[in-house]
């Protein structure tokens, strides 16, 4: 069951609707804390939604229930990018 709704939530963020998808994810989730693509889509779908505190919250809470796994390879440099830094080794800030 569990493995249903995440797949059904992933669709639905896949095709522009990660509100939709959001939910069926979180239980999946809920179900089965152990379900490492149900995580991954969580943080997926949290990145999409630009709630980055959310995201990196939902990261470590992966890594803490399922360990370090290689499907996680890679959310933790989006959510956490190294600053721009300029010639003079200042950190730059966006506007």
């Amino acid at each position: 069951m569990a493995a249903v709704l995440n797949d059904n939530g992933a669709s639905l963020a896949e095709r522009g609707r990660p509100r939709d998808g959001e939910p069926l994810v979180r239980k999946a989730v809920e179900l089965d804390p152990g379900l490492v693509q149900a995580r991954r889509n969580l943080v997926l779908i949290l990145m999409d939604e630009r709630r980055i505190v959310e995201a990196r919250e939902s990261l470590r809470l992966a890594v803490e229930a399922t360990g370090n796994r290689t499907e996680y390879t890679g959310l933790d440099r989006q959510l956490n990018p190294p600053a721009a830094v300029t010639s003079g080794g200042t950190p730059f800030t966006a506007p």
